[in-house]
């Protein structure tokens, strides 16, 4: 985007938002071989493998 959000660049589009995804953009990391930046990843990620 030309004018990306102050937050998270998803954060005006994704169904899981919070206040801090509109403030704060998440660090890229790793988890399970994969790239993500996303504050909730974790959790996101546990509830599609149970």
């Amino acid at each position: 985007p030309l004018n990306p959000p102050t937050g998270c660049v998803f954060s005006t589009r994704c169904p899981f938002v919070t206040d801090r995804c509109r403030t704060e953009r998440p660090q890229k990391r790793e988890i399970d071989g994969r790239q993500v930046a996303c504050h909730y990843a974790e959790t996101f990620l546990a509830k599609t493998a149970a």
